[in-house]
């Protein structure tokens, strides 16, 4: 049930991106129709969509960094992440939260992210 190498290798390389703060690099992981889900926010459709608040969480922090600490594959096109955020804020504090996701698949692109975090430590006062 582990994930194929091929995929694992674009999924790191997907999540180095992000954590470069390269969104033009990890936009390239979706399509025109892909959707992502934060926890309990409403589907964000589509590429532009994804940007805007990929674009919003990435101004917010100094810095984040993913640890993917399980990838499973039950199905085919369907991954399963587990791993740990760390966000480095811009007032120098540090808050690393547990994550997971679901996430539909097709080669190297995300069709739909849906990511369980819960980002209030991240932004609290």
């Amino acid at each position: 049930m582990t994930v194929a190498a091929a995929t694992e290798e674009w999924i790191r390389d997907y999540y180095t991106a992000v954590d470069a703060k390269d969104l033009d690099t990890s936009l390239q992981y979706f399509g025109p129709s892909s959707i992502m889900r934060f926890a309990n926010e409403e589907p964000l459709v589509g590429r532009d969509a994804i940007e805007a608040k990929v674009r919003q969480l990435l101004d917010g922090v100094r810095g984040l960094r993913h640890e993917l600490r399980e990838m499973w594959e039950p199905a085919e096109n369907l991954v399963v992440l587990e791993g740990l955020v760390t966000y480095f804020r811009t007032d120098g504090r540090v808050v690393t939260v547990p994550s997971a996701g679901i996430c539909r698949v097709e080669p190297s692109r995300w069709v739909e992210q849906r990511i369980y975090i819960d980002l209030a430590p991240v932004f609290a006062a």
